[in-house]
């Protein structure tokens, strides 16, 4: 007895390439297969969990906040949620490799101050996908990617997405990226991203010296490379 894992479908289409248009590709495969077997399609967040375990979910932060969820479940949570904002379109295959992608990036990462999330899943999803780092514009092709977190007593709705690209166009200039007065969960989260990075570096050079969080696209390139084989020409 032989076991092959195939994907039926796209050999099907091969043979008919082969062999023209109409050509019984599925009849043909018959004649070697006596029986098959199709694997469901996994729930997002199962898949999504089962490749996380390995990830060290510590050096990554989250605008989510729900006390009736451990931390490292609520992280999935958010993950799965953005993937499942970039659908449809996007594969499994692919979710696994954009999470190849933060893996490495997350084991990359060298500096005493969490990665932002929103931040890495968007940046390494435009990068896989586009070979490119347009936020902006891949972002407008997403669904609402929404979560909640409480503020001043009361829970409120957090566009995930929106607070990615606060952060990333506030982390180009480390001294403008606090706000001294939040006004909402959004703002004490985009705070809690940058205040201690601030603190450590109070005398950082430069008129606008940069956050660490804008070294994330080179990481996440060199990740990309090792996990594509190579970039777009």
């Amino acid at each position: 007895m032989f076991i092959f894992a195939t994907d039926t479908s796209q050999l099907q289409h091969t043979i008919r390439g082969a062999y023209g248009g109409d050509f019984d590709g599925r009849g043909y495969l018959s004649r070697f297969f006596d029986r098959r077997y199709s694997f469901a399609i996994p729930p997002l967040g199962n898949f999504v969990s089962s490749k996380l375990d390995l990830v060290d979910l510590e050096k990554i932060a989250s605008p989510a906040r729900n006390k009736n969820f451990e931390k490292n479940e609520l992280l999935k949570s958010v993950i799965a949620e953005g993937f499942a904002a970039q659908m449809p379109g996007i594969s499994l295959r692919s979710i696994e490799q954009i999470m190849d992608i933060m893996g490495s990036t997350i084991t990359a990462w060298r500096y005493p101050e969490k990665i932002d999330l929103p931040s890495l899943l968007i940046l390494a999803s435009c990068y896989h996908r586009r070979q490119d780092f347009d936020y902006i514009a891949f972002c407008r092709t997403m669904s609402p990617w929404e979560t909640g977190a409480s503020w001043g007593g009361a829970r409120e709705s957090i566009d995930v997405t929106q607070t990615a690209i606060n952060i990333m166009q506030r982390a180009l200039d480390l001294r403008a990226a606090i706000n001294d007065q939040p006004q909402s969960a959004v703002d004490e989260y985009v705070n809690s991203i940058f205040v201690d990075e601030y603190n450590r570096r109070r005398d950082a050079r430069g008129t606008k010296p940069p956050s660490v969080q804008t070294e994330l696209p080179a990481l996440i390139r060199n990740a990309g490379r090792i996990t594509r084989g190579g970039e777009k020409a």
